[in-house]
């Protein structure tokens, strides 16, 4: 395969991307990075951002340039449009762009920072301080009045409201009280919660449902929810009962092929339902399967296996991110364990390992090969 002129995306600036907002809030010390419990969704409307000497554009799944760089940041695709930025600055004006990168609408100019992708029709916009939501029109469908931006999961957002944080429905409306110190996004009817020192969930009522009693809680997914119950990790369903009783050293959501990433013995491996050990603790690492594969650790590589615990893509970068319709990001440049972000290389690969755009590093001049 012909080596493209193309580069990557700065890893830092995908990590905000993909891991900002209210999802940032969870982020549970005994839980894999790279496996952060967001809800598992396929949006068939994507592309993937690029960068050609510090202009941005974006490919296809086929690693096809559909949208030429020409912007100063570029935001991931969801719902059919993206935030870009036309301008350098922390006051330059960004717009939305659909799929073809035409432009759809214009964001005031003092909108402070790069918005965050669509979710359930909104997008949070932060101007001037306060954040708010727009609809596709670009329209404010909940005004700047927030002190952080927010993200739409069944109908509601946890929004902080004064020093507590609480939730609001898609009018702007407060429809749970701001009472919480901390509070993550609605996952099969139910969100965790902080109250003081001990997480616990409430139903969209604002009813606690589940006593904050829990050290960490992951959202539930698949029926059941990771809780921390002192140092050691188990599984609870959605009436609080204790479903696979605390033995981990940390552990992680379930995914859609009924497994979820747990840590041994110092080891990463995967359980079922019953907590019965399917494949074997034996990764430094271990991801959420999503698309039916896992991103697993092995002698400080990482690579990806099915559900049966099969290597399907052998252990070979040092970074890699979960699939989202087919295609993951993957990079390379860890040195004795150490990502070393200015030799960094940075590709995307499909769900046979095959590149879809090959890795490429940083230059003095930009990216190059």
């Amino acid at each position: 395969m012909k080596r493209s002129n193309l580069s990557w995306l700065a890893p830092i600036a995908i990590l905000i991307l993909i891991f900002s907002n209210v999802q940032a809030q969870f982020s549970p010390p005994g839980f894999a990075g790279g496996a952060v419990c967001t809800p598992e969704e396929t949006d068939p409307a994507v592309r993937w951002p690029i960068e050609v000497k510090y202009k941005f554009g974006y490919i296809n799944e086929r690693g096809e340039v559909v949208i030429p760089p020409q912007f100063s940041q570029a935001g991931l695709f969801r719902e059919g449009l993206a935030a870009v930025g036309t301008e350098y600055g922390n006051e330059a004006p960004y717009i939305f762009i659909d799929l073809e990168g035409r432009t759809v609408f214009k964001l005031p100019p003092k909108t402070r920072a790069l918005p965050l992708p669509f979710s359930e029709g909104l997008a949070a916009v932060c101007v001037k301080g306060k954040c708010g939501f727009v609809d596709k029109s670009g329209a404010f469908a909940i005004s700047p009045q927030f002190e952080g931006p927010g993200h739409f999961s069944e109908g509601l957002s946890a929004m902080k409201i004064g020093k507590r944080v609480g939730y609001i429905d898609k009018t702007g409306a407060v429809a749970i009280e701001p009472q919480f110190d901390k509070a993550v996004w609605f996952s099969e009817g139910l969100a965790g919660v902080k109250m003081g020192n001990k997480w616990g969930f409430i139903d969209k009522s604002g009813k606690l449902v589940i006593p904050a009693q829990y050290e960490q809680v992951s959202p539930f997914c698949d029926g059941l929810a990771a809780v921390a119950m002192g140092k050691s990790f188990g599984y609870i369903d959605k009436s609080g009962s204790v479903v696979i009783p605390a033995q981990f050293e940390a552990a992680t959501c379930f995914s859609r092929e009924h497994l979820a990433p747990v840590k041994l013995g110092g080891k990463w491996g995967y359980i079922d339902k019953s907590g019965k050990l399917v494949i074997p603790p034996q990764f430094k690492t271990a991801y959420r399967f999503t698309e039916g594969l896992g991103g697993v650790e092995i002698d400080g590589k990482m690579g990806f296996i099915d559900a049966s615990g099969n290597m399907v893509i052998k252990p070979q970068f040092d970074v890699v991110w979960a699939f989202s319709n087919g295609v993951a990001f993957v990079s390379f440049g860890r040195i004795g364990g150490v990502l070393n972000v200015k030799g960094m290389r940075f590709g995307y690969i499909n769900k046979e390992g095959k590149y879809i755009m090959e890795p490429m590093k940083m230059s003095g001049s930009g990216w190059g090969p």
